[in-house]
């Protein structure tokens, strides 16, 4: 602070004494006032910019220079960020929606007393809330992703806002669990590769779930799964949905089939014929519908001595299986 002092005569008034006295008594703290405005600045400025974890990479970097640790995501998602975007990254490690999600008893979930139930049903007792935007655009994922429900834990994950993964690759022989879980907001995965199963098993998607393009190397679990609208095409899924319907050949060879399981698959079947229609793809529509009407007929059930509460199916115009005689079928004859 600069002050003009006049002089009057050779003596300096008392009142300009005075104001000197206050001067210098107000100055340190007046630096520190503004070291304080500077540090509170600071602290508001970092903390506007945590609420975010962007990450972003060029295409034609070396690989090296675009890898990221796993942990550094879910730590995010732990300090509450609002929003996770990462695009052309590594990522290493497992990613596990449940190490940075906020759980509650699904009781006190706030989901809808439908879904409670259906969780209930499948014993799941507690839920993990995601909180923050995610997009995980146009990377590699080289460990599991794990956000659904496992015979070892009773819990699944609801994302509370959009998930992105988009041209993303989840790796040959890592996991893609999302059993379970619930999509409250959008859900892409636009050309996602998906090299090993997808688990989609009663998945519950409130908004659109855009898999335009995507690819399912080794299948994709869709019992249960609902959804208003599936963005995907039957030449996406034809061979890939790893259901009785399509090796029930090999399997009536290996093994029983259990109607119920039969039963669920029908189910997705028949949901994915209304899909296509929905969204104007009667080309998928039809596809679906012939390999379904095609492949139903052939088959027709038994039931085992041994379980006689349950049916099996039994392929129809074959000679019939041969089981040890200790299983006691019932002869069957078509």
């Amino acid at each position: 602070m600069a002050v003009k002092i006049l002089n009057v005569g050779n003596e300096t008034s008392a009142e300009v004494k005075g104001f000197l006295t206050l001067c210098r008594v107000l100055r340190p703290i007046s630096k520190g006032l503004l070291c304080l405005f500077v540090i509170t600045f600071s602290t508001l400025s970092y903390t506007q910019e945590s609420k975010e974890l962007v990450l972003h990479f060029r295409e034609d970097q070396p690989e090296v220079e675009r890898q990221v640790e796993s942990k550094r995501i879910i730590e995010a998602l732990k300090q509450g960020v609002e929003k996770i975007d990462i695009d052309h990254a590594i990522i290493k490690g497992d990613l596990d929606f449940f190490a940075g999600a906020s759980p509650a008893p699904l009781e006190e979930s706030g989901l809808e007393p439908e879904r409670i139930q259906e969780l209930k049903n499948s014993e799941v007792s507690v839920v993990y809330f995601v909180k923050a935007h995610i997009s995980i655009t146009n990377c590699k994922l080289e460990g599991d992703l794990q956000a659904g429900f496992t015979l070892e834990s009773n819990r699944s994950v609801v994302f509370q806002k959009d998930i992105n993964f988009n041209n993303t690759t989840f790796v040959k022989d890592k996991k893609v669990n999302f059993s379970y879980s619930t999509f409250q907001g959008g859900a892409y995965f636009s050309w996602a590769s998906f090299q090993d199963e997808a688990d989609l098993n009663d998945a519950t998607f409130k908004e659109e779930a855009i898999f335009s393009w995507a690819s399912f190397a080794k299948g994709v679990d869709l019992t249960l799964a609902s959804y208003p609208k599936l963005r995907i095409s039957w030449p996406q899924l034809e061979g890939r949905l790893g259901c009785p319907l399509q090796n029930i050949q090999e399997k009536i060879k290996e093994e029983w089939v259990s109607v119920d399981e039969l039963v669920l698959w029908q189910e997705v079947y028949l949901r994915l014929i209304k899909n296509f229609e929905e969204i104007g793809d009667t080309r998928s529509a039809d596809d679906a519908y012939y390999h379904y009407r095609y492949t139903m007929p052939k088959f027709k059930t038994a039931r085992l001595d041994s379980n006689p509460g349950e049916e099996y199916i039994v392929g129809r115009g074959w000679w019939e299986k041969t089981v040890d005689s200790s299983y006691n079928a019932v002869q069957t004859i078509f």
